[in-house]
């Protein structure tokens, strides 16, 4: 079972890095078929792909406050089953992606959705302090998912070769 969720943990994250590159890809008005007929109140250079952006932001702050809540409920149960186990090593590298899940969830997902928010409609090629700032979260996170999926695959790895301690 402990397999399991690590499995589904570990595949959630890169699930969830491959869902919040493509929408602002995917959300392109040179990509959407139907751009012209749907967008036609919008003027096409600068209007379409701002409110395209929009859309792909709010969809990425949803998908990462669900995100966030579901490793955290993985990451959990994880935790806890490995606690039976006495495979320390498993305990310890689960426990550290659980407490990075929860700073994830609980500072960077709200800074993040915060500071983006303040952003949405500034240029892009404008430094401000805010896109500065929104940088550096967005930097800090991709670190921290980074990080978070090595510790994963670091439980996995101790779960399956360490052995228990004996006891005596």
């Amino acid at each position: 079972m402990t397999f399991w969720l690590l499995g589904g943990w570990l595949f959630l994250s890169i699930s969830m890095a491959y869902v919040a590159g493509s929408t602002f890809s995917t959300l392109k008005p040179n990509r959407l078929r139907r751009a012209n007929e749907i967008f036609s109140q919008l003027e096409a250079e600068t209007a379409r792909p701002q409110a395209l952006r929009y859309v792909a932001s709010e969809l990425n702050r949803k998908f990462f406050l669900h995100y966030g809540n579901a490793q955290l409920a993985l990451g959990l149960c994880a935790v806890l089953l490995l606690l039976k186990s006495r495979r320390r090593w498993a305990i310890v590298a689960a426990t550290l992606a659980f407490l990075l899940a929860l700073v994830f969830r609980f500072y960077l997902i709200p800074e993040a959705v915060e500071v983006g928010r303040a952003i949405d409609f500034t240029a892009r090629d404008v430094l401000t302090d805010e896109r500065l700032r929104f940088n550096n979260l967005h930097r800090a996170s991709t670190t921290i998912e980074g990080i978070k999926m090595f510790l994963i695959l670091g439980a996995t790895w101790g779960l399956s070769r360490s052995r228990p301690p004996k006891t005596t």
